[in-house]
């Protein structure tokens, strides 16, 4: 289950769950056209965060991202 997360809570959750930017997984995210940074963090949930509008996407694993990616062939 995805859960929205407000911006005031975006650099307090990276820096407490210990994300990192994943760089292999913001490529693909760039490929289908989804403008996001994405964070691992240490017990596998990704964060989504757009910078622009301050918002971000929590998702429970990685393969749930994945599995919203629309890549063209």
């Amino acid at each position: 289950m995805v859960q929205p997360v407000q911006g005031i809570h975006i650099q307090r959750g990276i820096e407490r769950y210990k994300g990192v930017l994943d760089t292999e997984l913001k490529t693909l995210l760039a490929k289908s056209n989804m403008p996001y940074d994405p964070y691992q963090f240490a017990d596998g949930r990704v964060l989504l965060v757009d910078t622009l509008l301050n918002f971000g996407f929590l998702y429970a694993t990685r393969e749930e991202v994945f599995a919203k990616l629309q890549l063209e062939d």
